[in-house]
């Protein structure tokens, strides 16, 4: 792919220049790895080309975890197609960001080959990562110490992104407890709910039977057995 991208961002045969140039959009061919800013920019655009699937490939297996009966819930309690994503979507998603998100720094700052390709560091040192900069000073440039100095900063700066990461987690891990156990109490509240329906039910069944036997005893065993092969509730009704 870092080759690919040299060769659509080459000054003589870009083919985005052609295509810009056949619509008349430009005169001149446009030099992408010549001018700093534009240089880093085609950087960033190839490296997000080369991360979007994998990215959308992780964050599509996180969204199959996710239950359609939270997104049922929460249309019934009357959210919006935002509100759903932000508290049902994105909180239960964080988990897959922080790991993609690590993933991804990681692989940005020790990547090597795609800007060694395009750029070599240049211009004027503008696309330089940390590695391609290490290995600039120690092989080419001769001086071992700086390269070896450049990479120490740069397992520095991963380990404390890896501290971070793992800051995440944790708290990931923290919020999911709970969950867990408000899932579990409110399991424990249904069923005393229902254990307290169960009550009322059989009360106003022998409030129906005691009238009964106060107006009409003959067909009290009529209606008990009426009752009872009856589901539960369907007396309340009408």
């Amino acid at each position: 792919s870092a080759i690919a991208f040299w060769w659509i961002y080459d000054a003589q045969f870009s083919v985005i220049s052609w295509t810009l140039q056949r619509m008349g959009l430009i005169d001149t061919y446009i030099d992408f790895l010549g001018d700093p800013w534009m240089a880093r920019f085609s950087t960033i655009a190839a490296n997000v080309w080369r991360g979007v699937p994998f990215i959308a490939i992780c964050l599509l297996a996180g969204l199959q975890t996710i239950s359609p009966s939270l997104y049922e819930a929460a249309a019934l309690d009357g959210a919006s197609g935002w509100q759903r994503f932000r508290h049902v979507t994105l909180p239960l998603l964080t988990p897959i960001i922080a790991v993609v998100m690590t993933f991804s720094v990681l692989f940005t700052f020790t990547d090597f080959q795609l800007i060694y390709v395009l750029t070599r560091g240049g211009p004027l040192t503008a696309t330089h990562l940390m590695a391609t900069l290490s290995f600039q000073r120690a092989i080419p440039g001769g001086s071992l110490g700086e390269g070896a100095a450049i990479a120490t900063a740069a397992l520095v700066v991963l380990v404390g992104r890896w501290q971070m990461s793992s800051a995440i987690e944790h708290q990931n891990a923290r919020n999911q407890v709970i969950t867990d156990q408000i899932a579990e109490l409110d399991k424990q509240i249904q069923e005393i709910l229902g254990l307290e329906n169960q009550k009322r039910r059989l009360l106003a069944r022998m409030e129906i039977i005691e009238r009964l036997q106060r107006s009409r005893p003959e067909i009290v065993h009529i209606f008990d057995e009426i009752v009872r092969t009856l589901p539960d509730g369907v007396y309340f009704r009408g």
